[in-house]
């Protein structure tokens, strides 16, 4: 369940009873009043006669709930272009659990002020799934699409504010400090969320491209200011507070948590000379002044040295590492 700013539980039920399907039909309903909040078949708010097909998921966000739904009927159309079938039949809603559910974006809504420019092709879930700011604001991954050819233009990560949704960084954009660096795309964690905010920053665990990256050193940790991008770890950089030589593990890095303050943790594995199976995982701490490790396997803390970090990855990031 979630909790709305008013205090409202919002517990996601299965809908029982007269014309319900209690596989496939989900209802959202405050506990004080347990009104009807959204089923499927019921219409979709902000769309022009379409209804609720069905839900991919419901996402908890800072006090509401995100709904990421398919659509059908009413205004739900699709386009072929370019050998790409482009449809709206997507949309994320933000429940307050107080009014009617607002839709967000849609699939096809376009991307910039030219009609026949960059439109939504998908809106990603899971890791990715969109997040909801300190103000309000809602920060979402896509794909984009060239409405008038469908080629493809890759991820783009965007925010919503008072209906306006303005780019945070997109396929191609360059990595402030890295010449011929360019932001890829948003990476999948097992472990958590992928994007996070704090303040004005969004921090992200991202794939690069570009000149000279490799498989060893495409993946990376940003922070992002005003289209200006900052770096806190990279695959094959050398790894804080540790002897020279040893650096993140590309593929490792994982379990980035970000507190409202902005300061952050991750968890990577190391690389390089004098690394053992016995010291080769750590948990790194830092703020938009300084990083430090926190904790290395091996490290000695008085009479004691840490033998492990109790479980796999998820377990740290699930239990050992707050709000900070």
């Amino acid at each position: 369940p979630g909790i709305n700013p008013a205090s409202v539980a919002i517990p996601a039920q299965v809908c029982h009873g007269t014309g319900c399907n209690p596989q496939t039909n989900v209802v959202v309903m405050p506990e004080s009043a347990s009104p009807l909040r959204i089923q499927e078949g019921t219409p979709a708010p902000g769309t022009s006669g379409a209804s609720f097909l069905s839900f991919e998921n419901i996402k908890s966000s800072i006090g509401n709930l995100f709904y990421l739904a398919q659509l059908t009927g009413g205004d739900v159309t699709s386009i072929v272009v370019g050998g790409n079938t482009l449809s709206n039949a997507t949309g994320l809603w933000r429940d307050t659990g107080l009014n009617t559910p607002q839709l967000i974006t849609r699939t096809l809504d376009p991307l910039t002020s030219d009609p026949n420019g960059p439109v939504i092709g998908t809106i990603y879930s899971g890791s990715k799934s969109p997040i909801e700011t300190a103000t309000g604001d809602v920060i979402f991954d896509v794909i984009r699409y060239l409405r008038s050819t469908g080629a493809s233009l890759g991820e783009g990560l965007y925010k919503w504010s008072s209906g306006i949704v303005s780019p945070i960084i997109v396929k191609n954009d360059p990595i402030t400090g890295l010449t011929g660096v360019t932001f890829n795309s948003v990476l999948t964690d097992l472990y958590s969320n992928s994007i996070w905010s704090s303040g004005n920053d969004i921090t992200t665990i991202a794939r690069l491209a570009g000149t000279g990256v490799t498989s060893s050193n495409n993946n990376a940790i940003l922070r992002i200011n005003n289209g200006q991008t900052t770096v806190l770890a990279r695959g094959g950089q050398q790894a804080v507070g540790t002897p020279v030589g040893q650096t993140y593990l590309n593929s490792t890095i994982s379990a980035l948590r970000v507190a409202p303050s902005g300061k952050y943790a991750f968890v990577a594995r190391l690389q390089g000379a004098g690394v053992t199976t016995a010291n080769n995982m750590g948990i790194w701490t830092g703020d938009n002044n300084a990083q430090n490790l926190a904790l290395r396997l091996g490290m000695v803390i008085g009479n004691y040295y840490i033998y492990s970090f109790g479980g796999d990855i998820s377990n740290i990031q699930d239990y050992q590492i707050n709000d900070l």
